[in-house]
């Protein structure tokens, strides 16, 4: 493993430590660790790049991600980007069944990006990958930063934090709670 010195926005230049890292500068699980380990401030609330999207109501996000995956145009540079998706073959790129439409458009758009964000559910380790490669800047990580922050307040669990967390949409407990259908 190697420890996160300062994690910047390529295209901004821009420190994005809490946006992504959440003040874990170390791994969680390694082998051998390249180098010494960091001991930077442990970020209060990694969850605060949420506030302006959580003050919108459902009508207003709604609007707002649809407006934002009308943008895609399919390239598929988020998910050859991240490092969880690995899926072989990829949901998209089956012809039998065929689970969305592969035309750049608005139904089969939001079909992809909702079932990746859905594969990515407890697994996603929020580098922001995803985002960084979008190339008509799509803020695929705020989608992921509030899955995974509603992972973490439903099941108390984060993203490679504990190798031995079963992924939170396959692990069923009838004590969970059902504020996920919402």
């Amino acid at each position: 493993g190697i420890p996160a010195y300062e994690m910047k926005d390529s295209k901004t230049g821009e420190v994005i430590d809490s946006k992504t890292t959440g003040g874990m500068y170390n791994p969680v699980l390694y082998d051998i660790l390249l180098g010494e380990e960091i001991h930077g401030q442990k970020i209060v609330s990694p969850y605060e790049v949420l506030a302006e999207y959580e003050a919108m109501d459902k009508e207003a996000r709604w609007e707002f991600w649809k407006s934002q995956l009308d943008k895609c145009i399919r390239c598929y540079a988020c998910r050859k980007a991240c490092p969880m998706c690995y899926c072989d073959p990829c949901f998209i790129d089956q012809n039998k069944p065929r689970w969305a439409d592969k035309a750049p458009q608005s139904p089969g758009n939001m079909m992809y990006h909702l079932t990746r964000f859905h594969h990515l559910a407890g697994r996603c380790i929020d580098c922001g990958e995803c985002t960084r490669a979008c190339p008509v800047d799509i803020p695929l990580y705020l989608f992921h930063k509030k899955v995974a922050k509603e992972c973490e307040e439903m099941f108390g669990q984060a993203a490679g934090m504990n190798p031995e967390d079963k992924l939170v949409l396959v692990d069923f407990r009838v004590e969970d709670s059902d504020k996920i259908l919402e």
